[in-house]
């Protein structure tokens, strides 16, 4: 008997549940199996039906099909369960068939399921244990000074380009805030930044020097054109 005799039935149970199936042998023989599978399987619907007891359920034909195979048979049951999926009485809890595109989504949906609930934990971990990461990180610092300062050295010179022009747009973006703080931090401690801008002014003499000499030279130049 091949999958040109494909049937779709339903157990239907006199409470009003009910469940899916597909079958190419008989109805008779078909619900010999599901007596027999009742006996030791653990699912929704054969829980149900131990219950209710097998007197209360009838099985019907539902439709006939000429399939060409167990696939093709598999996707038509499908579209019964899944018009059913949101019906509480429907008995059906797994999917008849399922696409490589639906299997793709169906594992894209429950790793994002799982990196939010990894990162829920993390999360959690984090706030009731702050003090103590902190340390750690801390100590693990310290203990590798050297290492993240030549790290540090290492990026900030391959990528000087960048972070300059980073910086520059933080700063244009930012500008009026940036300098509205300035003000206000001078304001507080007048003296500090004056001390402040004293030692920088001596430790970079030569350079401001040399800026001053070559921004008098660019500016004689423009004159003199």
């Amino acid at each position: 008997m091949g999958y040109d005799n494909s049937k779709i039935y339903k157990l239907v149970c006199e409470d009003g549940c009910y469940y899916y199936g597909s079958t190419i042998t008989t109805l008779k023989e078909r619900l010999w199996h599901h007596k027999e599978s009742a006996k030791t399987m653990q699912s929704k619907v054969y829980s149900h039906i131990r219950m209710i007891g097998w007197d209360k359920v009838t099985i019907e034909l539902v439709e006939e099909l000429v399939c060409k195979d167990r696939k093709e048979l598999r996707v038509c049951e499908n579209v019964y369960i899944q018009s059913s999926k949101d019906d509480p009485k429907c008995l059906n809890t797994l999917r008849a068939y399922t696409s490589e595109e639906e299997k793709l989504e169906m594992e894209k949906t429950r790793q994002k399921k799982n990196a939010e609930h990894r990162n829920e934990v993390m999360r959690q971990y984090h706030f009731a244990h702050k003090d103590e990461i902190t340390e750690r990180h801390k100590q693990y610092y310290n203990e590798n000074r050297e290492k993240f300062r030549q790290l540090s050295k290492e990026y900030n010179e391959t990528h000087k380009l960048e972070i300059k022009e980073k910086r520059k747009k933080f700063y244009e973006e930012n500008k009026e805030r940036l300098c509205r703080e300035k003000r206000e931090k001078r304001a507080q401690n007048p003296e500090l930044y004056k001390q402040k801008a004293k030692e920088y002014r001596e430790k970079n003499a030569d350079r401001i020097r040399e800026t001053k000499r070559k921004s008098y030279i660019a500016k004689k130049a423009a004159e003199d054109t």
